[in-house]
C-alpha cells in the first residue's frame, strides 16, 4: 500500500512540474468563455495517461492472474491455489472498476455535449479521443 502511495504521489509531482513547463511554452486548448485554457501537452499527457489506464488495466490483470496461478500450480498447495483464486478475483474486481470508471466519464461528457453544454466539448475531446 506505502508503495502505491508512493508511486501515484511521484505521478502526481511529475505531472505539476510537467505542466508548469508547458505554461511556459504557450500553446493552449481554449476550452470556453469561462473556463481556464488548457495546455496542449497537459492534453496530450491526460490523453495518453486515459488510454494507459483503460488498456494497461486489463493487460496487466491478465499478467499478473497468469503468475500468481502459474506459481500456484507449481506449488502444488490446495491452499495456495485458493488463496491465488482470490486474488485473482479481486483483481478482476478492481480492472473491471477501472474500465467502468472511465467508460462512466466518457458516457457523462458525451451527454453533456449533447445535452448542449458545449463550452467544454473541445478539451473534452481532446483529452479522451487526442483531437488536439
Amino acid at each position: 500500500m506505502k508503495r502505491s502511495l508512493r508511486c501515484l504521489s511521484v505521478c502526481i509531482l511529475l505531472s505539476c512540474f510537467f505542466t508548469i513547463n508547458v505554461y511556459a511554452a504557450g500553446e493552449t486548448i481554449d476550452c470556453g468563455a469561462d473556463i481556464i485554457p488548457i495546455p496542449v501537452e497537459t492534453a496530450k499527457f491526460m490523453h495518453t495517461a486515459y488510454i494507459l489506464l483503460k488498456i494497461g488495466a486489463p493487460l496487466i490483470l491478465v499478467v499478473m492472474g497468469i503468475a500468481d496461478f502459474g506459481r500456484a500450480v507449481f506449488s502444488s498447495s490446495e491452499d495456495d491455489i485458493k488463496k491465488k483464486q482470490n486474488r485473482f478475483i479481486k483483481r478482476v474486481i478492481s480492472a473491471v472498476l477501472v474500465f467502468l470508471v472511465l467508460s462512466i466519464v466518457e458516457f457523462i461528457f458525451t451527454l453533456l455535449t449533447n445535452a448542449g453544454f458545449t463550452d467544454a466539448t473541445v478539451c473534452i475531446d481532446a483529452i479522451l479521443n487526442g483531437n488536439f
